[in-house]
């Protein structure tokens, strides 16, 4: 399993950097509106998916094992088609989507929520670094895209960064079908109809969750839309949180594939455990470094006036930490299908967000949302440790460092550095 975590986290790493590189180029192109209106384009593409997901989403990792994978994967491509024209529609409507996006975001959602589930679909199979490698290409596409227009073509502005989505989407689809036609085999439609009863039912339980995660997550740049510098300012620090989410999200990534396919409930707990303490030592060291950057590290990465991201990365430190502990917990539920236990943890961390947000965003800004965040990180995690600790057993002092978990983060190093 250790093998699994470190190819996962090293890929995830390299695809994390790739990421970075497209941070910085749109900020150094377009400036600090340009990547607040860059964050707002993404966070509505990222509703979309999500919506989309509700099928075709990460319940699949669950379910295939579990029903007909064939059944599944065509509920999946039915609703990944359908679902997208009919929301951009009504996002038009009510005034959320510009016109001259309109066409290029149904393009982008029916390609992206494609290519999603055709590779949840291979992370099902447990095809894990498969799945790592299809998100690697993904974005990298997408960096050489977005170089492509900005600098060959001489175009820098956001059509170019959309254009840079299609394209990269469209060619991992490609890629994620011919692999995923190994796995799939076609089946009769007998039953057809129970499994997508059971996909939209498990799905909308477990993508309810993640809805309102997301809502979590990203509340707060809609509350900073109509001030595109302070929105840029704040996506610089969500940047470095994901960042450091990245070893967390590689962890739970592995410990969700696993538990879902493990019958041996005790080792189920045990795995946790142990992913849960690394996770947190790893990310405290994590948020530690975060914390010691000065202004002019920002304003040298990502261009002039970038060096007031500082704060709000600085209030978001204490979040990011309750975040990376509350995956191993909320992984474990969902890895046994209790998927409930999650959805009132992020609605408890929403319930916070929400008059959070009101209170602080109109006046500190993105201080006032990082502040927000990190209230509705907290939250979520008190809950889901409350809940881990009466289903398992579990102290914080199984958290402290032992002489094998030293060992342990030892092997995983250097395993990191070969």
């Amino acid at each position: 399993m250790i093998k699994l975590v470190v190819h996962t986290f090293a890929t995830k790493a390299i695809t994390a950097a790739i990421s970075l590189a497209i941070v910085i180029l749109t900020t150094h192109v377009l400036g600090l509106q340009g990547r607040g209106e860059i964050t707002l384009i993404t966070a509505n593409i990222g509703i979309v998916l999500l919506l989309i997901q509700i099928v075709g989403g990460p319940s699949l990792v669950y379910l295939v094992p579990r029903s007909n994978p064939f059944h599944l994967f065509i509920c999946a491509v039915l609703w990944s088609f359908v679902l997208p024209i009919l929301l951009i529609l009504f996002m038009q409507y009510i005034g959320i989507i510009e016109h001259g996006f309109f066409i290029n975001l149904i393009y982008i959602c029916v390609v992206y929520g494609l290519s999603s589930t055709c590779q949840l679909m291979l992370l099902s199979f447990e095809q894990i670094n498969t799945y790592n490698i299809l998100i690697f290409i993904q974005t990298l596409l997408h960096f050489l895209g977005l170089t492509f227009f900005f600098f060959v073509v001489d175009k820098a502005d956001i059509q170019s960064f959309i254009w840079s989505l299609v394209i990269c989407h469209s060619i991992t689809l490609i890629i994620a079908v011919i692999l995923l036609t190994k796995f799939l085999k076609i089946t009769s439609f007998t039953n057809f109809f129970h499994s997508a009863k059971e996909a939209v039912i498990k799905g909308f339980t477990l993508q309810a969750e993640n809805l309102v995660q997301f809502l979590n997550y990203r509340l707060s740049l809609f509350f900073l839309s109509s001030q595109l510098s302070n929105l840029g300012l704040f996506s610089i620090s969500l940047v470095f949180t994901e960042a450091i989410w990245l070893f967390g999200n590689s962890l739970s990534l592995v410990q969700y594939s696993k538990i879902s396919n493990e019958k041996n409930r005790e080792e189920s707990v045990n795995v946790s455990f142990k992913l849960a303490k690394i996770n947190f030592w790893v990310t405290l060291i994590c948020v530690v470094i975060l914390s010691l950057f000065p202004e002019i590290i920002y304003d040298l990465v990502f261009g002039s006036g970038f060096g007031a991201a500082r704060y709000p990365t600085l209030v978001l430190c204490p979040g990011i930490l309750a975040i990376a502990v509350a995956m191993s917990f909320s992984q474990y539920f969902a890895g046994i299908g209790n998927f409930k236990l999650n959805n009132i943890a992020a609605l408890v961390g929403l319930a916070i967000k929400i008059p959070a947000c009101i209170l602080l965003v109109p006046d500190y800004k993105e201080i006032g949302a990082a502040l927000a965040c990190t209230l509705s990180y907290s939250g979520s995690c008190i809950y889901l440790f409350y809940k881990f600790k009466n289903e398992t057993g579990f102290k914080i002092s199984y958290m402290f460092l032992t002489k094998q978990d030293i060992a342990d983060l030892k092997i995983l190093a250097s395993k990191c550095i070969i």
